[in-house]
């Protein structure tokens, strides 16, 4: 009897909280994508040609692809614009867990997010998909 594989891959869960109560959850992520962004910070010493540079952390951001296969996604940029509009607190929290061929894993949680956008695409008689760029300017957990 063949070994069983672990499970390899990624599993992104997107939430939202408006006014501290958990309102929506998104679990259709069809893609993930996550980058550290730095600011660089260069130093030049007098009398030399020498640059010292630095890169200083300025929290996560990247693109999450949604599958459009129930207006869940609709309901939820519909509530996150609606606590926006109404000055009400908004949070959103990404966790993403990545499985490796090894049978471990990796939980991240990206605190206090900001979606800067929706985008959808749609042809004729292709799945409908939705992009949301998220930046994060806390570390991650």
């Amino acid at each position: 009897m063949p070994a069983a594989l672990p499970i390899t891959g990624k599993n992104v869960k997107v939430e939202l909280l408006v006014d501290g109560v958990p309102q929506k959850i998104i679990d259709a992520v069809l893609d993930f994508s996550e980058e550290e962004r730095a600011q660089s910070l260069e130093t030049e010493h007098l009398g030399t040609d020498d640059v010292q540079i630095r890169k200083l952390p300025k929290g996560w951001g990247g693109q999450i692809t949604l599958s459009r296969k129930s207006g869940q996604i609709d309901d939820f940029a519909d509530a996150y614009d609606l606590a926006l509009r109404n000055n009400v607190p908004v949070l959103i929290s990404i966790t993403s867990t990545k499985y490796f061929d090894d049978g471990t894993s990796r939980t991240h949680i990206y605190p206090d997010c900001t979606i800067e956008g929706i985008s959808t695409s749609a042809q004729r008689s292709q799945n409908v998909t939705t992009r949301l760029p998220w930046r994060c300017g806390t570390a991650r957990i």
